[in-house]
């Protein structure tokens, strides 16, 4: 790995530069919700990264989707929710809130009700209401990689990517950050 912001930081070079694949699983977020948190230092500008994924778990495209990404090829992110094959909704931070070449940090939770926070380091930037995730094991589990051919690969660093299936307190994402 790279020197990391935390410990050592996998690095994503874009549409040649790979993914991670993680296992099957992710199915109950609903019972206790869940939070996503980690390091990012992304280094595509806008339009070339479009919908660039920090994490998409599913089963494929527009199949039980769990994804935070980048918002198309704006310097911002998205928390949003596949219920089936549907889209139950996004909450997206502000307009700048994703800055190319520095380390930051984001998190996003989601409750049992479908309140969606998201946070930039250890602030709270966006809060909205999605789908609540349906309980069904997901195959197609990624971070730096879309379930949507047509979407932009991550390019930069990622460290410290945890997946959390409960929600975590304001003072606990703070301290992560």
């Amino acid at each position: 790995g790279y020197a990391g912001k935390v410990l050592k930081s996998a690095k994503l070079r874009g549409i040649n530069g790979g993914y991670a694949g993680l296992p099957a699983g992710f199915s109950d977020f609903s019972t206790n919700g869940m939070t996503v948190s980690l390091w990012a230092y992304p280094t595509s500008e806008s339009g070339s990264a479009v919908w660039a994924r920090f994490i998409d778990f599913a089963n494929g495209p527009g199949n039980d989707n769990i994804l935070f990404a980048r918002t198309g090829d704006a310097n911002q992110v998205t928390f949003e929710v596949y219920v089936g094959g549907t889209s139950g909704g996004k909450v997206t931070a502000p307009l700048g809130s994703l800055i190319v070449n520095q380390w930051q940090h984001f998190a996003a939770t989601l409750d049992a009700s479908g309140t969606v926070v998201i946070y930039r380091n250890g602030v709270p930037v966006a809060t909205g209401f999605t789908g609540v995730p349906t309980v069904i094991q997901r195959n197609n589990n990624f971070l730096g990689l879309s379930n949507w051919g047509g979407d932009g690969h991550y390019a930069g660093e990622m460290d410290d990517v945890r997946i959390y299936n409960r929600v975590l307190s304001s003072a606990a994402i703070a301290a992560l950050a």
